[in-house]
């Protein structure tokens, strides 16, 4: 297997969509699909062998872990369920990797769009640039990129601990991940290709409310608490891979006690 799409879900009516376009952006490699969610696989994607789902109620970071501890990729290739791939992406990835004389331990950085209507313009190369979106902290380096849906040698992920459960979402998580991977002196190259074409619910609105959330209530306070410590990447850089065995079984904020069975049983403020 080359690449594994690791992929916290709830969104069961875009995930045919999500697998369609997989299809058509990996052609040339064995791929799979990992999906970690409380609800079932659509009926179309039942069956499908390349298409794994992980039951759990748990947060997205620790769906994330879960997913590439059952994942059997080379690389893996963090994914939300909201988007669609360009044609060809994930094939062009394995290639620039492979062809581009990259280490085991860099990542590219698998660039995307997000907008409403999934109708806007590629973002600035400087939207990758750490410094420039509101991380100048005093542990990151002036010349560090982000990258959400980093596309990474498993085994490197697994070595660094994957993303740290201590936060609830995966924006922070990858960030901090993405740094302690260049305080190890991973380099992080931007895709030659564009990713994903996701759509994008700002604020609380639509199903983004515990993410918003628990984004600005709980992981952006522990995130700055840790990088405004200039050593923090050299003290913490390789994490206990098992934390997210720690974390609640049932992420409170999107699924409370009732625990709904399906995404339609959802229910917000």
């Amino acid at each position: 297997m080359k690449v594994s799409l690791i992929c916290p879900a709830i969104r069961t009516h875009l995930w045919k969509g999500f697998y369609d376009s997989a299809r058509l952006a990996c052609k040339e490699n064995e791929f799979e699909i990992i999906f970690v969610s409380p609800f079932d696989l659509p009926e179309s994607l039942q069956g499908v062998d390349n298409v794994k789902l992980i039951k759990d109620y748990g947060s997205p970071s620790r769906c994330t872990q879960i997913a590439v501890l059952s994942s059997v990729g080379e690389f893996i290739y963090n994914c939300v369920d909201d988007g669609v791939f360009y044609e060809n992406c994930i094939d062009d990835a394995v290639k620039q990797f492979e062809s581009g004389g990259y280490k085991d331990i860099d990542i590219i950085n698998m660039r995307y769009r997000e907008s409403k209507n999934s109708d806007r313009d590629e973002f600035d190369s400087s939207y990758w640039e750490a410094h420039k979106v509101g991380l100048a902290l005093p542990g990151v380096l002036p010349n560090w990129s982000i990258s959400l849906h980093f596309f990474m040698k498993r085994g490197y992920y697994m070595w660094l601990g994957g993303v740290d459960t201590c936060f609830e979402y995966v924006n922070h998580g990858a960030h901090d991940l993405m740094f302690r991977a260049q305080g190890n002196g991973s380099i992080i190259y931007p895709s030659n290709t564009e990713g994903l074409n996701c759509s994008h619910q700002p604020e609380r609105t639509g199903d983004h409310g515990p993410i918003h959330d628990a984004q600005v209530n709980h992981d952006e306070a522990v995130f700055v608490n840790l990088y405004k410590n200039p050593r923090i990447t050299y003290e913490r850089r390789c994490l206990d891979y098992d934390g997210w065995k720690k974390c609640p079984s049932v992420w409170n904020r999107r699924f409370g006690k009732n625990k709904p069975k399906t995404y339609e049983d959802l229910k917000y403020d």
